[in-house]
């Protein structure tokens, strides 16, 4: 069975839960391994990361990259792209 979730008029397949939050933190490259336990330790899921997530908080959670904070900035913008795709694909 296929979970979904809505988050804010998203639906995100795989990031109900931080386990899927991380395993997507992981693909965005191996440099990014380390902020794993960061986000586990903050219990990060899908609707905090598309939500919540931010450079201030990033900050917050101590992820002092600039590079790395931007990346995964643009992975959240990333998501919200293609989330925006499905439910316009949806609808038609």
């Amino acid at each position: 069975m296929l979970l979904f979730r809505f988050i804010a008029g998203y639906a995100v397949e795989g990031l109900e839960r931080c386990k899927g939050v991380c395993d997507w933190l992981e693909r965005l490259g191996p440099e990014y391994h380390k902020y794993v336990s960061i986000f586990e330790e903050h219990l990060i899921d899908g609707f905090w990361l598309l939500n919540y997530v931010n450079e201030e908080s990033l900050i917050k959670y101590k992820i002092e990259n600039e590079h790395h904070r931007k990346g995964i900035l643009s992975g959240i913008e990333e998501l919200k792209k293609q989330c925006e795709a499905q439910r316009s694909a949806k609808k038609n």
